[in-house]
């Protein structure tokens, strides 16, 4: 299930027809794909009673239309459908669907996927889920990629040039090497073998850091921050990933096979989704 948000100048509802799933735009009536005529309210109507007055996980006095865009998000979660968010900078979106998708994430035991385009936006979503967290034991976890949170690769001339595939070979080489205690191995990843692995998760349970929070601590201790976020990350309640890790089919692949999940396994939120086409359009010229 996908909540999609965007930060335009006004606030409007965008929706999926419910028979094929295409997503109908907010001032249509009826599927371009499928000919189905869609109602708005019939849309938001679906799905189970829910109590409007229930903060639920929402840590903060709610400001107007704030629960209003929560209880939209549980209905639509409840009703497996998905849902399209577009309101106006400073609306409170971040700790909305944070706060509306952990209510039933937690209670399917699913994850959720909060991709964002930025690591200014990844770090918001950190500062929100500290403070629902005050209300109810979670924690999520700041992905980053390997060229931005590996302090080997950042402190080699020129790493900025090396293609990810490169990136990706050479670093894979160098795990080898240190694994097998090898000369040419990583430092990092070697002192990392040597840590023991519930220091990082308690830390990232007790803290909720953001991306450089959690680059600090491990390099604090000379551990790769790359490589600890993949050993701890299945147990994260949030994954707050870059829209790459989505969009990639390889990084996909390899992310879901590393959590030993499937798509229904997730709620994803898309942060800034208008956004979102540029990304992808970048990621296949890339490709």
């Amino acid at each position: 299930m996908f909540i999609w948000t965007s930060s335009m100048a006004r606030i409007m509802a965008g929706y999926f027809c419910p028979r094929c799933n295409m997503l109908v735009p907010p001032n249509q009536s009826r599927c371009k794909q499928c000919g189905t005529s869609v109602s708005r309210a019939a849309v938001l109507e679906k799905g189970p009673a829910i109590d409007p007055s229930a903060p639920g996980l929402f840590p903060y006095t709610p400001r107007e239309g704030q629960m209003t865009i929560v209880n939209t998000i549980r209905k639509a979660l409840a009703s497996g459908d998905h849902l399209v968010m577009e309101s106006g900078t400073g609306t409170g979106k971040t700790i909305c669907a944070l706060s509306g998708a952990l209510e039933y994430s937690l209670s399917k035991r699913k994850k959720i996927i909060y991709l964002t385009r930025t690591i200014s936006q990844s770090d918001q979503v950190m500062r929100e889920l500290r403070s629902i967290s005050e209300k109810e034991r979670v924690f999520g976890l700041p992905v980053l990629g390997r060229g931005k949170s590996c302090p080997l690769m950042r402190s080699l001339r020129g790493a900025d040039a090396i293609s990810p595939g490169a990136m990706s070979r050479m670093c894979e080489d160098m795990k080898k090497r240190s694994t097998r205690g090898e000369r040419g191995g990583c430092p990092h990843y070697a002192n990392l073998l040597a840590c023991d692995d519930s220091m990082f998760l308690s830390y990232v349970i007790k803290n909720n850091p953001t991306a450089e929070e959690f680059d600090t601590f491990c390099q604090n201790v000379d551990a790769c921050p790359y490589e600890a976020r993949k050993l701890i990350m299945k147990e994260a309640d949030v994954l707050v990933l870059p829209y790459i890790h989505m969009l990639s089919s390889d990084i996909r692949r390899s992310l879901f096979e590393r959590l030993q999940l499937t798509a229904d396994d997730f709620v994803v939120i898309v942060d800034e989704a208008h956004n979102l086409i540029d990304a992808a359009r970048d990621e296949e010229s890339f490709s």
